[in-house]
């Protein structure tokens, strides 16, 4: 029992601990946003230093769908990452047709 706790402390403080470059599935690395673009399939966030698990072609830029529902609190977040100068860390879900990264879920760092 004291061993499978061991191995469970040592997987944990490696999960906890990896880098930006092993994100897990879905995760985004930090990104320091340096434009907002709104437009009729939604709202695209580019910047530096994002990193997503996917090979999407277009890899500095992520879209907020209009179609999420929880699309005006990532826009929000989004916005006040911005004014702040705060990086940011999104959820993605796969990649549009256009190449950009579509994601669920947005954070503030």
């Amino acid at each position: 029992m004291r061993m499978h706790f061991s191995k469970l402390n040592i997987a944990l403080i490696a999960l906890l601990s990896a880098t930006a470059a092993y994100a897990g599935p879905g995760i985004s690395t930090q990104m320091t946003i340096t434009q907002i673009g709104a437009r009729d399939a939604g709202t695209d966030v580019s910047g530096t230093g994002f990193n997503n698990p996917y090979p999407c072609t277009n890899p500095n830029t992520f879209r907020i769908e209009n179609s999420v529902s929880n699309g005006d609190m990532m826009r929000a977040t989004v916005l006040t990452a911005r004014s702040l100068n705060r990086p940011v860390r999104a959820w993605v879900s796969g990649c549009g047709a256009d190449g950009v990264s579509i994601t669920t879920a947005i954070w503030m760092d």
